[in-house]
């Protein structure tokens, strides 16, 4: 019998949405940057503080592009 057991370490960078929809790419616990934003928090806003229970890890696909 072979087992193996891979686990990742690192959590961070992740995306991570809220329920309004506000997607955040993490760079640590509790600190990001807005990338879709909604009424109160703009894309491209950086803060530290987001509340984490307040989030779930984004399992979609997100494409960046200029038009």
């Amino acid at each position: 019998m072979k087992t193996e057991i891979i686990e990742r370490n690192n959590v961070y960078p992740c995306l991570m949405k809220s329920k309004s929809g506000l997607i955040i790419l993490f760079t640590e616990e509790e600190i990001g940057t807005v990338i879709i934003g909604n009424n109160t928090y703009k894309s491209g806003e950086f803060r530290d503080g987001w509340i984490m229970s307040r989030f779930h890890k984004f399992e979609g696909k997100l494409i960046i592009e200029n038009d």
